[in-house]
């Protein structure tokens, strides 16, 4: 009962929303993107502020942002290094002997980031911008028909 209740509520507070549709559109759009990197900890504030460089709706962007999450970024992460990978060619294989050493450590994590960093802005590109496309039409659709109500 609780989450169909918070469901409506956003429901709601979406479709009273006085922004126009390509405004929220773009909310969405950075608010995804962002939440598909994997600065984990930090996509909130990144999605607020993609939001005020595309002028798009913060509070949307918040909320769209949270499609990073713990059950999702798992596999999202592991098709963001395959991206990456793809992109960047094959990179080193297996595990090397592991070391306390801040160097190796450092340097590790590096041939990890770096190529699902680059595969989370490909992939969070794409999906940004078929997020907009989308939306704009559905919400325009949506808001007429409250405001019809």
């Amino acid at each position: 009962m609780k989450l169909e209740r918070t469901l409506r509520y956003l429901y709601l507070r979406f479709v009273r929303m006085r922004s126009e549709p390509e405004e929220i559109a773009r909310g969405l759009g950075v608010g995804v993107f962002a939440g598909l990197t994997p600065l984990i900890g930090f996509h909130t504030l990144l999605a607020l502020s993609l939001a005020l460089v595309v002028r798009g709706n913060k509070f949307t962007a918040v909320l769209s942002s949270w499609v990073g999450n713990p059950v999702t970024l798992s596999f999202v992460f592991l098709l963001e290094y395959r991206i990456g990978r793809w992109i960047l060619g094959p990179g080193p294989v297996g595990v090397k002997k592991l070391s306390l050493n801040p160097e190796t450590i450092l340097h590790a994590s590096w041939s990890v980031f770096y190529p699902t960093m680059l595969g989370s802005v490909v992939l969070g590109l794409a999906v940004a911008i078929t997020i907009y496309i989308v939306s704009v039409p559905l919400i325009r659709a949506a808001q007429q028909r409250f405001r019809r109500r």
